[in-house]
């Protein structure tokens, strides 16, 4: 039985070897490569901070790249080289930002995954397996919490950005306000969402899912014509106005806001990614467009 058991390993090391050769060593990428991949999920296309990309991850993206363009336009083309190195790009930035994440503090207010997951939902025309040829659950897991960890930093980053002058700024607003400035002529005055500035930054109705899941409940506790404290979003600080309110069902508020955006993100991040080291294999799969 052992003898048995240390054949079928060894035939099965061959096997791997086979096709880690022919994609490292001879840049083989066609349907045999892909179908090894996809089945043994091994081969590794980077290394981050000691966590592993898997060449396999790559290409399940791209099938969802392909099924989203293709419901698109049957006549659509790309670049498969030119995706995936963007694709490899992506999921080696989402690596830095969980491990940035997992030791970030939690300064600032956080809606749970599931607020954030409905929120994504509800503004899909289509399902996941319609838009992307996967199910619910892969496109939460693999798509959305990725994102979600991204934009929960940014939250954290922001929230101990007090001492900026983006800060000090929405905090001079804040005191106008409630001084008794008007607020439509605040948000001419100094709005940076260009959208919505000389609308009086009338965003128009939400429902509490449409609604930033980091904003939601200071939204929807506003009494009419009331502006609430300085908020932070991923995006940046904003100073909300309940215009009206709309009893439903489903309950839904007229917002105007005033936007000031955050210091620079990208910034943070160009510090944070020098703390990894990224090792990218068979970079003839991937290469720069």
């Amino acid at each position: 039985m052992i003898r048995i058991i240390l054949i079928l390993a060894a035939i099965s090391s061959l096997f791997i070897t086979v096709f880690a050769v022919a994609i490292y060593g001879l840049d083989v990428d066609n349907t045999a490569t892909r179908a090894f991949n996809k089945s043994f999920p091994v081969l590794p296309a980077a290394i981050v901070g000691g966590r592993v990309v898997f060449i396999s991850e790559v290409e399940d993206r791209l099938e969802m790249y392909d099924h989203a363009v293709s419901s698109q336009s049957a006549l659509a083309r790309y670049d498969p080289a030119a995706v995936r190195h963007q694709i490899l790009d992506n999921l080696i930035e989402q690596e830095i930002i969980a491990g940035v994440f997992r030791v970030a503090g939690s300064t600032g207010f956080h809606p749970s995954f599931d607020e954030y997951a409905d929120h994504i939902l509800s503004g899909f025309e289509k399902t996941p397996q319609e838009a992307l040829g996967i199910s619910e659950r892969e496109f939460l897991e693999n798509i959305v919490y990725p994102d979600f960890q991204e934009r929960t930093l940014r939250v954290i980053f922001l929230s101990g950005s007090r001492d900026s002058s983006e800060y000090a700024k929405a905090q001079t607003i804040k005191a106008e306000l409630d001084g008794g400035q008007d607020f439509t002529e605040a948000v001419r005055l100094y709005s940076e969402d260009e959208d919505s500035k000389y609308l009086g930054g009338d965003l128009g109705f939400f429902s509490r899912e449409m609604v930033s899941p980091w904003l939601a409940d200071a939204a929807f506790n506003l009494s009419a014509s009331s502006t609430s404290d300085i908020l932070v979003s991923p995006e940046g600080y904003h100073i909300l106005r309940l215009a009206s309110r709309d009893p439903g069902p489903p309950e839904r508020v007229q917002l105007q806001h005033i936007f000031i955006r955050g210091p620079d993100f990208e910034k943070y991040m160009e510090k944070q990614r020098k703390n990894y080291r990224v090792y990218i294999f068979a970079s003839s799969h991937f290469p720069s467009p």
